[in-house]
């Protein structure tokens, strides 16, 4: 019976999820997919507190590594809309002249 969880699992939870990933890079970056990536970690221990309702104590270098991780993903996403405006700006330029 464990050859068929381990079955299920290592064709679900890896290659149904590698071949997803790879379908999600043709319409985001792969710098984009890498941060959510990275983001796992994350949304393990909230799933955990709200799951099992147990707090584990992190120490103070597992919460500055998930504020780099968070402050990356929300810089990507300002970095990407300032250079929309600025691309529609010059459009806008562009079709004035």
């Amino acid at each position: 019976m464990d050859w068929i969880y381990l079955f299920i699992l290592s064709s679900i939870c890896t290659a149904f999820a590698f071949i997803v990933s790879v379908n999600v890079m043709k319409h985001l970056t792969p710098y984009t997919v890498m941060l959510t990536v990275n983001l796992e970690p994350v949304y393990a221990i909230i799933l955990a507190l709200l799951i099992f309702g147990e707090k584990e104590e992190m120490n103070s270098e597992f919460y500055l590594g998930s504020f780099i991780v968070l402050f990356v993903v929300l810089l990507n996403g300002v970095l990407k809309n300032m250079k929309k405006i600025t691309q529609k700006e010059t459009n806008l330029k562009q079709v004035k002249k």
